[in-house]
């Protein structure tokens, strides 16, 4: 019986020949790594492709916002009424401009609809002119102080000059301190953000509960500090009683509450 005699053309045995070359030079782990970065590679092209559309839908949209007007009602979070206020401390005697703070927390932005202040006198002396006369003016302590001089507070600072205690008579005590008058600016986080080009002058906000409010609301970013500078344009008041060589002095400390009242818009924090 005769063997069966395969043949092969010259073609088909040098093809043969490549493939089990092919098979002997490419070894497993090599082929597994070589799967790997293929993977990476596509990762890598997906990431890229969902990045450039994330850009690409981003800068529409700040084209769009500087297409068309956005309004706080659109700021995403929930609306809080809330009131900022800022506290400046005047010691008596001094006319140099004295500066507040106060941080927005970074929870959300903090919108002010309106500004209003109050002045209250935080310390007052108690003088004796060495003569058996004392004038004490602590009770004065806690008083609310006019904001500005207009017309109808001018009868607050009538006596002013009535200070020092005449001779041999009982010291004065009715004593009402003056208005306070000053310019005020402030600004959101440093110098460069001031929110006007020049001190305004303080009877802007001592006009009443109806006033005081802002054309445009006051935005203030989540994390900012907010500085309100008082510029007094007159000393804050110092009190003398007695005649040279007895004379005694003291000074009143005021006291200025500015308030920014708005609301807050409550934001998840990032993590």
């Amino acid at each position: 019986m005769q063997k069966a005699v395969t043949s092969l053309t010259a073609g088909e045995q040098v093809n043969q020949m490549s493939q089990q070359g092919k098979r002997r030079m490419i070894d497993p782990l090599i082929a597994v790594e070589l799967r790997k970065i293929t993977g990476k590679v596509d990762e890598l092209a997906a990431e890229n492709e969902r990045l450039s559309i994330e850009l690409t839908n981003e800068r529409k949209a700040r084209e769009a916002l500087q297409r068309q007007e956005v309004h706080i009602d659109d700021m995403p979070g929930k609306q809080l009424p809330f009131k900022f206020q800022i506290n400046v401390n005047l010691p008596g005697g001094s006319q140099s401009p004295v500066t507040g703070t106060v941080n927005v927390s970074r929870d959300g932005p903090f919108v002010a609809r309106r500004l209003y202040a109050s002045c209250v006198i935080t310390d007052a002396p108690s003088l004796d002119d060495g003569q058996g006369n004392t004038a004490d003016y602590t009770d004065t302590i806690g008083r609310f102080v006019p904001i500005t001089s207009r017309s109808e507070f001018f009868n607050w600072s009538r006596d002013a000059g009535q200070l020092a205690v005449p001779g041999g008579t009982a010291p004065f005590t009715s004593y009402m301190p003056p208005p306070l008058d000053f310019e005020w600016e402030y600004n959101d986080g440093g110098s460069e953000r001031n929110r006007q080009d020049k001190p305004i002058s303080g009877d802007i906000i001592a006009r009443g509960d109806d006033d005081g409010y802002f054309m445009n609301n006051e935005i203030f970013a989540a994390g900012t500090t907010i500085s309100f500078v008082i510029h007094p344009l007159r000393a804050v008041p110092t009190l003398t009683i007695g005649t040279a060589p007895d004379t005694d002095s003291g000074a009143v400390d005021l006291q200025v509450k500015i308030t920014f009242d708005g609301f807050k818009v409550l934001q998840p924090l990032e993590m």
